[in-house]
């Protein structure tokens, strides 16, 4: 296959909706539903504390289900499918501001350095940038040529950059005090086949390279400075794809790619996560099932989810044995533990939020909506709580929780938005 070329593409005709003076559109205010619980205090299991309830009222869980969740200094931002994005007071659950932005959110947010904007895509009104005081509009991109944004936009420096669902890699001059503020940098093509193109997961900013993975088994790696293909981004025996040979389609990339340190991790559909480090594969560990959705590093440990429920805490540094692979050899990690979700009716629980590490914990979601608290060290599930109600799981709901102090937050695919506060550590059990 001829290698793919970036486009540089200038844009001299800026498509960017300015406004030059931001003022917030007022909107009807969803009241939140508090629970009836006094204010925190210790407590020995998760406990709800507010539920705020968006607009979404649509045809069934898929419509109602909210995006990946971010929170910052207080803070909660969350889009839903009912067309709104929300600024939420993180103690509370009262609405801060909200903006109608005319079309379902459907990624995580992402701030700027300064906490100034908050970025997120949208299904057909492209992409916005929106002022984190008021929710007034700074700025946003969309044509009739831009797909869908599916996956969390990563923020560079004064760059943006989203991947979209027409197989482009999207950047921005995000910069507030540039006249340019808003207009495209470059497009970068996958360049596969629309059905290998796909980008299911967010990709990764690092010294000046943006890595991501697509459903063509690529780990493609792209200049953030120019736009153009990073030269690490090959086919070759050391480069992260996965090519089963014959006429059989290479497995997709669907996880996150992640860093910690200089050490890069993503996984794949053919069972394997993988360590990625100065443009080699450093080792592989082989899961039971496909890996997909996010993956938590540490300089100690790395958590992954396959599609069995099975949740995999690997050593980065310690190895065990030697693994064939695309006839080359590579090490695998140690295991430290493995924990699994709980099936219900024969039925595997899949992950759909998470693993996010936060202090001791691992925390995850199960498309049956049960938050999952795992002691980091030990594997072991200490604390659960049902975010929902319903023995039907939620297939195609994929939604990251995030913590900050003493809360948890997540969405449920009712189309709420739930703070939880975290249970008091009661020793060794």
């Amino acid at each position: 296959m001829p290698e793919p070329t970036a486009t540089a593409t200038p844009t001299p005709e800026p498509t960017a909706t300015l406004t030059p003076e931001p003022t917030a559109t007022p909107l009807p205010t969803s009241t939140p539903t508090v629970t009836p619980t006094p204010s925190p205090v210790p407590v020995s299991d998760l406990t709800v504390r507010w539920v705020f309830e968006t607009k979404s009222t649509g045809t069934g869980p898929v419509r109602a289900i909210v995006p990946d969740i971010t929170v910052q200094d207080g803070t909660v931002y969350v889009g839903s499918k009912d067309n709104t994005f929300y600024a939420l007071d993180a103690t509370t659950g009262r609405e801060i501001w909200s903006r109608n932005v005319h079309s379902d959110v459907t990624t995580g947010a992402v701030l700027s350095d300064d906490g100034s904007t908050v970025f997120f895509g949208t299904a057909s009104e492209g992409i916005y940038a929106l002022n984190t005081e008021n929710g007034s509009k700074l700025w946003d991109y969309n044509n009739d040529n831009v797909g869908s944004f599916d996956v969390r936009p990563t923020i560079e420096g004064n760059v943006l950059i989203a991947p979209s669902s027409d197989g482009r890699i999207y950047a921005f001059d995000a910069d507030p005090e540039s006249e340019n503020v808003g207009q495209r940098l470059w497009t970068f093509p996958a360049d596969r086949s629309k059905e290998l193109r796909q980008f299911r997961e967010s990709g990764l900013a690092y010294r000046d390279i943006f890595y991501i993975g697509n459903d063509d088994g690529t780990l493609h790696a792209v200049t953030i400075s120019t736009g153009f293909r990073n030269s690490a981004d090959h086919r070759g025996n050391q480069m992260p794809y996965y090519d089963p040979g014959g006429d059989a389609e290479p497995e997709a990339l669907k996880s996150a790619v992640v860093r910690s340190g200089n050490d890069i991790y993503f996984a794949n559909d053919a069972n394997e996560i993988i360590q990625y480090t100065g443009n080699r594969i450093k080792w592989v560990y082989e899961a039971r099932r496909p890996v997909r959705g996010e993956i938590a590093a540490t300089e100690d440990v790395v958590v992954a989810a396959d599609r069995s429920g099975a949740i995999y805490a690997l050593n980065p540094d310690l190895m065990e044995a030697e693994k064939k692979r695309d006839r080359d050899l590579y090490v695998t990690p140690e295991l430290l533990w493995r924990e699994y979700t709980d099936s219900q009716e024969g039925v595997d629980a899949i992950v759909i939020g998470g693993p996010i590490i936060a202090g001791d914990y691992v925390f995850v979601i199960d498309h049956f909506g049960v938050l999952y608290m795992i002691d980091l060290d030990r594997g072991k599930a200490r604390y659960t709580l049902d975010l929902w109600h319903g023995a039907s799981p939620c297939r195609l709901c994929k939604s990251s929780p995030a913590v900050e102090a003493d809360m948890i937050f997540a969405g449920t695919q009712d189309g709420t938005i739930l703070g939880i506060q975290l249970p008091e550590y009661i020793g060794d059990e």
